[in-house]
């Protein structure tokens, strides 16, 4: 299930500008008949908060709660700009701790980070280092030693040039 979520800071602004990036994306669709003429594509639901200020954390705001009461593992939650869910690197961090926690993806589609998706979490975020420590290898074995050939471990140490001889 795709969850789409848009915001505006104040009643005077429009979800507008939001909706179409959203509609680009193939979450909305043009719609005479609703209010707003646009409606939710199959399989998505949108969830708006139409005058809510940034200073209230993501987390705490209307719209997602409704969010995180209907998201479930393996769900999508998308964004058409970060800065439409979030306003500083604490309240981004909660979010995507939130969405890790639940299983639930975080896509941005425009602005900074876009074209992001943060996969949910599943196990361990680094199988290789977890695979490497279960078969008893050390978890940071430090740098590699350098490969030699067989003449580097045959050959006889270099005499210092003759005095008489140059180059």
């Amino acid at each position: 299930m795709q969850h789409v979520y848009a915001r505006a800071s104040t009643a005077s602004q429009s979800l507008l500008r939001q909706r179409h990036i959203l509609t680009e994306a193939g979450l909305l669709v043009r719609a005479e008949d609703v209010a707003g003429g646009f409606r939710p594509a199959g399989g998505v639901k949108l969830y708006e908060d139409p005058a809510t200020t940034s200073k209230i954390p993501a987390l705490n705001r209307p719209a997602f709660g409704k969010v995180a009461g209907a998201a479930h593992p393996g769900d999508t939650l998308t964004v058409s700009e970060l800065f439409r869910l979030c306003r500083d690197l604490t309240d981004i961090q909660a979010v995507r701790d939130w969405c890790q926690a639940r299983g639930v993806a975080l896509r941005v589609l425009s602005g900074p980070l876009s074209n992001f998706a943060d996969r949910p979490a599943r196990g361990s975020p680094r199988p290789r280092r977890k695979a490497a420590t279960a078969a008893g290898r050390p978890r940071c074995p430090g740098p590699r030693p350098r490969k030699r050939g067989r003449r580097t471990w045959n050959r006889a140490p270099r005499s210092p040039p003759s005095p008489g001889r140059t180059g």
